[in-house]
């Protein structure tokens, strides 16, 4: 009985001679995970586990306040050095530090960051707590922003830099359509992935330029607009348990562009009101800008003018309405759509557009082609057309009963009646038209001797419009030299007599025949016989 006190009073003495380490553990700032589920497990090198209970080990509850600060305090039974690791008191799932070995007497640790990817993160001292016990700042996060345009599976991300005075994380992104496909902000400490819920399929100008809580979720972040950004700045801080995201995008500045580089546009219902609209033509000498439309029934819908630098749009009410005879510059704002209600009566309309000291100005012009026409008593008064020429004028030849124009003809422009009493000289001046004359005041014309047809040529001058005939052809017998030579049309032949040499011509110049005899198609031609060369017409 003694020998088992003597034994039992050995053991009590070497277990209190052994209660000489304390550990004692602070909780740094950047720590999110539950204080009050902490625990550690100690053991030594062959020797076994230390803990009072099984892993994860002893949770810890004892506390003192050393120099204004709390730890946690727990003793070591060894008298030697001994390995502790600190964990989340959970025996599966456990988050934990790495091990740490070979400490001897009191140790004071600072666990920060819940989590660098494998294990806690910590700092250690020798001795018991003192005021020069550092504690880990918040800067030691690590945080990345990673998306489908940051690697293949996401493995490339791109890393925020610490700015110590703000204790804020900035990357600022030069290439900013990668922030227009799917993002999120990684940091791996707290082992999760955030995103801002106003940064999801959104204009940058759509959500918030102030910091915004960010959350885990499963959702990712995307900022459709980012394309037309410089750079844009993405900035992170912590505040309390809570990280935030703040985003601001800078715009690409549009440049001062001079005139001439402006790109001009016609859009409306009958265009585009998007991309695929008609350009203008710009004039460097007038320095405008033109367009003509052919298809003028297009403008008689809604349009207007899109000028691409700036994004402008522009018009003026007094456009939606008849055309008539045009109207002159009038200035251009950014106000109601265009329209020109009688645009299909023109056969082109022209716009034009100039820049004057910054003020947009429009012209519209409307030509209309005339419709010129005759009838008379030489074609049983059927109203015919008369031929458009390119210098503006309109003739039609009368090559069969001219007579009967002595007995009356007249000349419809866009269906007005035009005459006037008048009677015609052949090859005389022109004589003004009068419109809309009285019944019966009709136009005469007296074509006597050789002449074979008279060509009726129709001009205006400003508005007045005026009329005139000439000669169109002669007797068949173009000519009679000196020599005895005739040169002579018949129904599609040419004859000559009385030549030693003939050469037949188109009116272009181009050697038809050298026989006296030359059946030819209707048309004019040029005959050289021996030194006589003239022109006749062939029916």
């Amino acid at each position: 009985m003694k020998k088992l006190t003597f034994t039992l009073l050995f053991t009590l003495m070497a277990i209190v001679s052994a209660q000489a380490a304390k550990v004692y553990l602070k909780i740094g700032e950047g720590r999110v995970t539950a204080e009050s589920n902490l625990a550690v497990w100690v053991w030594i090198e062959g020797g076994g586990n230390l803990c009072t209970n099984g892993w994860p080990g002893d949770k810890l509850t004892e506390k003192e306040t050393i120099e204004g600060a709390d730890y946690f305090v727990y003793t070591v039974n060894t008298e030697g050095s001994y390995n502790l690791l600190f964990n989340n008191n959970q025996s599966s799932g456990t988050k934990q530090t790495k091990d740490i070995i070979g400490i001897t007497g009191d140790c004071t640790f600072v666990l920060n960051n819940e989590w660098d990817g494998e294990n806690w993160s910590y700092t250690k001292t020798e001795g018991a707590p003192s005021a020069e016990t550092p504690v880990v700042p918040v800067e030691t996060y690590t945080v990345k922003l990673a998306g489908n345009a940051y690697g293949t599976n996401w493995d490339a991300p791109v890393t925020f830099a610490y700015n110590a005075e703000t204790k804020e994380y900035v990357y600022e992104e030069t290439e900013t359509a990668k922030l227009a496909d799917y993002f999120k902000i990684d940091i791996p400490e707290t082992k999760k992935w955030f995103k801002r819920d106003d940064l999801v399929d959104k204009n940058l100008s759509e959500a918030s330029s102030d910091f915004v809580a960010m959350n885990d979720n499963s959702g990712d972040m995307k900022i459709t607009d980012a394309a037309d950004y410089d750079k844009i700045t993405l900035t992170v801080k912590k505040e309390g348990e809570t990280w935030k995201l703040k985003i601001v995008g800078e715009k690409k500045e549009t440049p001062v562009v001079p005139v001439e580089t402006y790109t001009v546009e016609l859009r409306g219902a009958k265009y585009s009101w998007e991309i695929g609209a008609p350009a203008f033509t710009y004039n460097a000498e007038t320095k405008e800008y033109v367009y003509e439309e052919t298809e003028t029934a297009k403008l008689a819908d809604m349009f207007k003018i899109y000028v691409k630098e700036g994004d402008r749009w522009i018009s003026n009410a007094n456009f939606n309405g008849a055309l008539n005879n045009g109207l002159d510059f009038q200035d251009l704002n950014e106000g109601d759509v265009m329209k020109i209600t009688d645009a299909a009566d023109y056969d082109k309309i022209t716009l034009t557009v100039k820049n004057d000291n910054g003020t947009w100005k429009l012209k519209i012009v409307g030509v209309k082609t005339d419709k010129v026409q005759i009838k008379g008593k030489f074609n049983s008064w059927t109203v015919a057309d008369m031929v458009s020429n390119p210098n503006g004028t309109y003739t039609y030849e009368v090559e069969e009963n001219m007579a009967a124009l002595s007995e009356g003809f007249c000349i419809i422009i866009n269906g007005v009646h035009y005459a006037g009493n008048t009677v015609l000289d052949l090859d005389g001046d022109a004589v003004d038209l009068q419109g809309n004359p009285v019944p019966g005041d009709d136009l005469t014309l007296i074509a006597e001797g050789d002449v074979a047809s008279v060509i009726l040529t129709v001009a205006k001058d400003c508005d007045n419009w005026t009329v005139k005939a000439a000669t169109g052809k002669t007797s068949s017998v173009a000519g009679v030299d000196a020599a005895g030579v005739v040169i002579a049309a018949t129904n599609g032949e040419i004859v000559v007599d009385g030549a030693q040499s003939v050469a037949v011509y188109t009116a272009a110049g181009a050697l038809v025949s050298t026989d006296a005899r030359t059946r030819v198609a209707a048309g004019l031609y040029i005959v050289r016989a021996d030194n006589v060369v003239k022109k006749v017409i062939v029916k």
